[in-house]
């Protein structure tokens, strides 16, 4: 099997829309905490939500059977997308600048910038890493 795109650590190794991507737990924990924000999840424990985007299964039932494909996918692509930009500022392909008059920051790959869609959520200033 090829070697992980991204790598924060050897605890968990995912693949989501052909890509592979290792993570340190505490990593993992962190990004899926931020998902979870996002997809207004977060009243679940983030031991919980770890557990349904490694295995994509759900013992203890909190995520309506229904529903546990669309939030397992979701999870795994908002984790993905934050590595995918941790991995694209590394190399040097993912300029981030701050913008004043805004407030906000700005993202460019390739000289264009991303939509807010595509964009790095913001950094958390109220949790620890």
């Amino acid at each position: 099997m090829a070697e992980p795109l991204y790598r924060s650590g050897d605890d968990v190794t995912i693949e989501h829309a052909g890509l592979r991507y290792a993570f340190a737990i505490d990593d993992l924990t962190v990004r899926v905490r931020e998902a979870a924000r996002t997809l207004h999840l977060d009243r679940l424990p983030p031991s919980h939500l770890v557990e349904l985007l490694v295995t994509g299964d759900d013992p203890d039932h909190v995520v309506p059977s229904e529903r546990i494909d669309d939030v397992v996918y979701w999870l795994r692509k908002l984790v993905f997308r934050s590595a995918w930009h941790d991995v694209r500022i590394e190399a040097g392909l993912l300029d981030t600048s701050f913008d004043e008059r805004s407030g906000a920051f700005r993202h460019q790959y390739g000289g264009h910038d991303l939509p807010p869609a595509l964009a790095p959520p913001p950094a958390s200033l109220t949790e620890e890493a």
